[in-house]
Formats: C-alpha cells, structure tokens, sequence
C-alpha cells in the first residue's frame, strides 16, 4: 500500500502530512490499492479518499476537499471489473458514525449530485439506503434526507432491493430515527412501500415488523411512527413475517407495553395468534422477555395462555443432536409452558412473573415441558435464582425427584447438564448464573434430596461429570467433594471419568489438574471410545498439563520427545484424537513452541520424526470394526487428511532419513500403509521413490519384502518409475527380495517394463542366484511358473554353489509341508525338467 493510501487510512495522522505527500507525487491519487495487499493490482478496490472516508468520523473538511479538487475523477469512478465497487459517498453514508454534515455530503455527492443514485450493481444497497440503515450516525441526519429526496426521483428512493427491502424498512431498523422523519419518507412514492415486504418470497417482513423488533428506539418514539404506520397501512397489524410473527409478536419480545396496548386495540385477534414455528402467543413471549406489566395486560385479554404449550422445534433430537426414538420416549412433549419460560426472563420483574403464573395457574410448576423438564429442571438450567427454585420448589415438592426423558434431576441441571446443549446453529442460548447463586440454588437442592449428588443419569454421568464440564466449574465441584467425593470415582459405560468428560468438553488446566489430584489413576484410565484424558482434552493447557502427567505416570524418558512417544506407545489404544490435537496445537503460533519442536525434532536414538512414526503401529490412525465400504471410506478419507496435516507441520520430513536411511515412504510401505498415502508421499517427494537405506534397499525392495499390495508395487514402479534393476548391498534386485518372500507382483506390465523383467530375471546376486532360485527355495510355485514363462533361460543357471533352481526346488528345506505334498508342486517339477532335460543327466 502507498503511503498516501496509509496516511488517509490512519485517524492519527494529521491532514498536513496527506497534503504533503500529494503534493510530493499527485499521480497517487489515481492509484487504487486493496486492504490485503501490498502492490498495486488491476482490478484494486480503492482509492486515497475512500481510506479517508472510511476512518468513519472526525473528519477535516479541508482535506477532503482538497482530496477531491486535487483528483475529482474518484467521486464517480465506476469500474468495469468490480460489481462490489462502492463511491467515496457511497461508505461515508454506510461508514460514518457520530454528526454527519450536510456540507460534507454535497461535497462527495459530485458536481451534479450524481453520487446519490450511483452504484455498480442494483444487487447492492443505494447509498439512500446505507443511510438510512446507518444507527451509528447520530443525531438522525434530516437534513440529508431531505437533500436526496430534493434531488433525487421517488421511483429512484422508492426501489425496492432484492434483499433489504426500501426505505421505510431501513428507516424502521434505524435506532435513532425520529417521527419527523418517517413523516417526511412517507411523504414519497405511495403507501404501497407500506405493503412491500423486505425479501419478497423469502423474507415477509413490512416495515412495521421491522419497527416493532427495533431494540434501539425509546418506546414512545416507537409508539408515535407505529401509530403513524397503521394509520397508513391498517391492515398491517395483522400481517405474520415469515416466521408468523405479528407485529405485537415481536413487541412483546421487546417489551414494548404502550405499543402492546395499542396492537390489541387495533388487532383483538393478535393476543391468540401463536407463530408458526415455535406456536407461542404474545403471552408466552412475554413471559420470557417482557415485564409484570405487560404479562398482566396480555393475560386479561387471553387468560387461556398461560396453560397452553409452544412448539420446540428441537423437541426431537437429545443433547448430542441425535434424533430420539418415539418408540422408546413415547410421552415425549413438544415444548414449554409459561413458567418454563418465565424462569428464564432477563426482566427484574423475573421473580414477580414467576410467582403471578404460580398463582394464576395452580398446575403451573407440575406442567411436562420438552424432554420431560418441569419447570424446577428449567430453573436450574440458567441465571440461577433461589427464590425462584425455592417459590417452584413449594409449589410442588416432588419435582425434585423427578427425573426428565434422560433420567436427570433438577440438581444435574445446576450443576451444568443443560450447558451441553447446543442449538441448531452450533451456539449456547442459556444465561449465566451467579457464583452466589449458584451456590446456593446447590445447596438448597442438595439439603432437599441429598442422595441426588450420587444419582446418574441414562447414560451413567452424575452431578459430578456435569459440573466439571461447565462453567463456575471449581465452584461446583468444591461443592460437590465436601457433600459426596466419591461422585468423582463414577465410571460412565458412555463417558469415562469426571476427568474424561471434563476433557471432552474443553475445561481448562485448573478444573483437569483439580480433578487429577482428586483421582490420579484416572489419567491412564482408556475408554473404549474416548481413549484416556490426554486424548479427550481439547484446551491446549490441560493437553499440556496432561503431556506432562503421562511422562511421569508411564516413566518416559525426557530423551525421547513427548509426539514420538506417543506414536510408539502401544498401550495407548485411542491414538487418533492425541495425534489430531498435537498436530492442530503445534500449528498456533504463540505458545505452542514445544508441540512445533515436538515436530520437527527427531529422535536422538533411532534419528526418527513423527512423519516416520506414524505408519509403525496401526493405532496411530483411527480405525473402527466394520465391514461397510461406506464406513472404511470415510476412515481412509479421515486418515489421509490427518496425515496431510502432518505433513503441512513440517513438510521438510518428507526427505529426512533415519538413522536406518529410512524415510517416512519406506516406514509406510513397510508398514502396509493405503495406496491413498503412498501416492500423497511420492507426491510430496518423488526422488523419494530411488533413495535407498544404507542396506541399499529402495523403496520397491521394501514393498517386495513386506507383501505390499499389488496396486502399492504397480504404483511404485509404472507412476514412480522405480526400478526392477536396482540392487541391493546383497546384489538383490527387487525381483530376488519379492521371490525369496513370496510376494505377488503385477506382472500385467508395460513394454519397457516387460523388458526390464526379463533382463531382472537373469541377474545374479552375490551368491550367483537367480530370482528363480530364490523362488525355488521358498517353494514359491506360482512365482516359479511365472518366472519360467518370462525367462526360460533362467532355468539353467547355476549359483555359485553350483545349484540349479530345479536341485533348490527338490530339498525339503525351506518349504512348507503342504508345498511338498501338492501336486502343483510335483507339476513345478516337471515343468523345469522339461525346460531343461539336461538336470536328469
């Protein structure tokens, strides 16, 4: 970026230094640059005075209009290459916050005003709208409305955009919007902008939705435009949103009363309308966000509310997203109540809600919300309060021992349960609780029903497991270890330890190493599933906290790092999970120094890195009992990825050897890895195919000697042009090691392979063998047959023992019983007789 670009873009510098430097060079001015870069480029967004306008506020009239007399073209610069192109004018009226000049605007706005309707794309927001929609620009600029609907047309102010709708709903979004204003907007066009909806099919949303969930507004302003909005489109009122939403709906959410007031006097029928998903009536909405006040009004009007139920549209699935079976949870319900949601209600009047439902509804705390909660299970769940616990609590006492769909109490719930639950878009929705509140609402339940700490749930967690994993962990679990330590011995068929479940669910250092110190055999306790802690953690303090732990409970030498460790160690059963969070911590930049070195450090002893250690034991990988393709897919798909992540650490260990002259290819082919990573191997170093290990043996001898696969060898020798001709320090090519082993090959070759299998099929080792004798020795039948096919020559060469094949072939030695007893092998025989009748004399 030019340093005009960067001054401009700096709030900090002062306006003399950008007159400076323009001054220095002027063509800068027509140099257009991105945020990202830092050369110029072709289609480059912009220009000196767009990073100017885009420091947002305090700006120096002066300079910009020096900006603008010195390089004019900027105003209305539009090119051709770039549909996302927007004018200075165009970000002042969407950037700007605080006071807004109308002198500032009629500078940018052009010689013609041109700038007000100029865009690249009608897909994009006319600055009109950017203007309208911008709250941060305070007070409501007015006077610059006024100057575009001077200058502009109404059927340009009037467009409706694809996505945002037209004016009236910009305006009604805005937080600091005035009645006068929407006076002034409604005043253009007709009242038909009233009926247009934001998003056409997509998105129903009139303008006084809009207004209505407008959170910014004080709520007499609110009430004046809502008023003047029904005066002009009545019908309005009883209009849903695409979610089904009236207006009063979502002033209820809002706890607009005075425009609640108003709606039912407009709109009687509102009060019973229930949404279309979630089927809750402005009752039920006010219970959860709104006050006394306005709880009261709607409850006059439609007392049948409060024992109505809503709609989760959840309702189906448990806390891991998993859908229930309705065979097995055939009483499952399908949403709340009024007091499942009042527990939850941010208002200060929460208690005084909650205790007015109490009365009004004397069923009210027995009511079976979704997952069998009642209404104490709700009020343990968030924002903790013990007067609320205690009001439901008398109003029936056997909800605390009562356990919901998946054999939970209240008390689990304060202790964190319903912090596991996600939502459907991967986010919490549940309040946080006090420290003191907390601590009480526990104590208070534990006092009630003392046994409840012990009790497990469905899937065998306690009270125990929920805490460590939530928040104001160390808070709860103190609780816990003075009333019931042995809660913390718990093992869950599903869920291990406390310290498993603790892990899993990313607690951090204190809670890992508090729970450590309370259970120390547990850190090399493996779940079948989960493996150990180490491999549950996901906070990269605890993984350290736990790295350290295992040295010192397995007795590894410091010698040896931590990552080889780990891939040599064999009574770890569940490696993956380890690996995937060594390899995701060693690729953070800060404080992850010794996983990074863990990486690219070998091992003094054996001269091995990570990418060598990975192939040596099958565990390293993920693997799952199962014969469905479907399923080995996806394991093998998982697999590559995580080696290629291994790979990006250090891509360097693609050429390191080890102390053997090994590198990560020989480890995989010797190790029987997948054709998928031996292919990313050779990929990622295809000299790697020829380079032999201080035996001599290249990758090719290895495969031979290992049994790898056909499609491994075919591999190797027709993409990576390994050789049949290579030998060894024993003078073994290939060939020999694959028929002293008995290896199958992939004889259906190419013709420059054909040859070179022919020529191997006569070369001599050290010992003057043939790949024949070596077949012969080992009783290798079809190797033999195949061999005496290519080269029949081969037959009559002796070694230096002056052995024929056919004399190797008749010893006992070497061969299996059942090799010597077949007639395959007899018929072997008879095969080299006849190829070479000299033998017999």
């Amino acid at each position: 970026m030019y340093p005009l670009h960067l001054a401009c873009q700096n709030k900090d510098c002062p306006g003399s230094v950008i007159k400076l430097l323009v001054k220095k060079d002027a063509s800068i001015l027509e140099k257009r640059v991105n945020d990202d870069i830092s050369k110029l480029v072709v289609d480059s967004n912009k220009f000196p005075l767009h990073y100017y306008i885009l420091r947002g506020s305090n700006y120096d009239y002066d300079v910009i209009q020096f900006l603008v007399k010195a390089y004019p073209a900027a105003l209305t610069y539009m090119p051709r290459n770039r549909e996302d192109y927007n004018t200075p004018f165009k970000y002042l009226c969407g950037a700007c916050y605080g006071e807004l000049s109308l002198d500032l605007v009629k500078l940018l706005a052009g010689t013609n005003n041109e700038c007000l309707e100029l865009v690249q794309n009608r897909l994009y927001r006319q600055p009109f709208l950017e203007l309208l929609e911008n709250s941060n620009i305070k007070p409501f600029p007015i006077d610059v409305v006024k100057y575009f609907i001077e200058h502009c047309s109404a059927e340009s102010l009037s467009e409706n955009h694809v996505i945002n709708g037209n004016f009236l709903h910009a305006a009604c979004s805005n937080k600091n919007v005035t009645l006068e204003a929407m006076q002034l907007l409604l005043g253009i066009g007709s009242s038909g902008l009233l009926v247009r909806t934001a998003r056409g099919q997509i998105d129903r949303n009139l303008p006084i939705h809009i207004l209505c969930k407008n959170k910014g507004l004080g709520e007499d302003t609110s009430l004046a435009i809502l008023k003047l909005l029904v005066d002009t489109y009545p019908v309005s009122v009883g209009r849903p949103d695409d979610n089904g939403f009236l207006p009063i709906h979502h002033a209820c959410v809002n706890n607009l009363y005075k425009c609640c007031k108003y709606l039912i006097e407009k709109y009687p029928e509102g009060v019973v309308t229930k949404t279309s998903g979630s089927e809750e009536t402005p009752f039920h909405l006010a219970c959860a966000n709104g006050s006394l006040q306005l709880v009261n009004l709607l409850y006059d009007v439609n007392p049948t509310s409060i024992t109505e139920q809503t709609r989760d549209r959840e309702h189906e699935y448990d806390d891991d997203g998993e859908y229930l079976d309705w065979t097995e949870y055939s009483n499952l319900q399908r949403g709340y109540y009024a007091l499942h949601l009042a527990v939850s209600n941010q208002h200060p009047d929460r208690k005084d809600i909650v205790r007015f439902i109490l009365e009004k509804d004397s069923r009210a705390a027995s009511r079976v919300g979704t997952w069998g909660r009642l209404p104490l299970h709700q009020a343990c769940a968030s924002n903790m309060n013990l007067d609320i616990v205690k009001d439901i609590f008398k109003a029936n006492p056997s909800a605390i021992h009562t356990k919901d769909m998946f054999g939970r109490f209240p008390i689990h719930y304060a202790c964190g349960c319903a912090k596991l639950r996600r939502n459907t878009f991967g986010g919490y929705e549940l309040l946080p609780s006090s420290k003191r509140q907390t601590s009480l609402v526990i104590e208070f339940l534990i006092k009630q029903l003392p046994y409840s700490l012990s009790a497990q749930d469905s899937q065998g967690r306690n009270c125990a497991h929920y805490a460590s994993a939530s928040s104001l962990a160390m808070n709860k679990i103190s609780l816990i270890e003075k009333k019931c330590p042995e809660s913390f011995k718990v093992y869950s068929d599903d869920h291990g330890f406390p310290i498993h479940y603790a892990c899993t669910h990313g607690a951090d250092i204190e809670v890992v190493g508090h729970l450590v110190l309370m259970l120390p055999g547990s850190i090399q306790v493996e779940h079948p599933l989960l493996g150990g802690p180490l491999a549950c953690a996901r906070d990269l303090g605890s993984f350290a906290f736990l790295l350290r732990l295992y040295r010192e409970c397995f007795g590894k030498s410091a010698q040896v790092p931590a990552f080889h460790a780990i891939l040599q160690d064999d009574t770890i059963e569940v490696k993956y999970q380890i690996i995937t969070r060594f390899i995701e911590f060693s690729q953070i930049e800060s404080r992850t120094r010794d996983f990074q070195d863990d990486v690219r450090t070998k091992d003094k002893k054996t001269g091995t890195l990570p990418l060598h250690l990975i192939f040596a034991g099958g565990r390293n990988f993920r693997t799952l009992d199962s014969d469905d393709p479907e399923i080995q897919s996806f394991l093998l798909e998982t697999n590559v990825e995580l080696l290629k992540d291994l790979i990006d650490c250090y891509p360097r260990a693609l050429e390191e050897v080890d102390n053997r002259g090994w590198l990560p290819l020989h480890h995989a082919v010797r190790n029987n890895a997948p054709l998928e990573m031996i292919q990313l191997l050779v990929e990622g170093y295809p000299e790697g195919v020829q380079v032999a290990d201080k035996q001599g043996s290249t990758v090719l001898h290895i495969a031979c000697r290992c049994g790898a696969v056909k499609p491994v060898i075919r591999h190797l020798l027709i993409q990576c042009n390994s050789s049949f001709l290579s030998v060894d320090n024993n003078g073994f090519t290939p060939l020999h090691v694959a028929c002293k082993h008995g290896a199958t090959l992939p004889l259906a070759l190419p013709l420059h392979l054909a040859e070179e299998f022919r020529e191997c099929c006569l070369m001599q080792d050290k010992s003057g063998e043939l790949p024949l004798h070596k077949a012969c020795r080992g009783g290798h039948l079809q190797l033999i047959k195949e061999i005496v096919n290519w080269q029949p020559a081969s037959v009559s060469v002796r070694n230096n023992q002056n052995e024929l094949p056919i004399f190797i072939l008749c010893k006992r030695s070497g061969k299996d019983k059942e090799v010597r007893e077949s007639v395959e092998y007899t018929e072997t025989i008879w095969k080299l007789l006849l190829a070479h009748p000299e033998t017999v004399v």
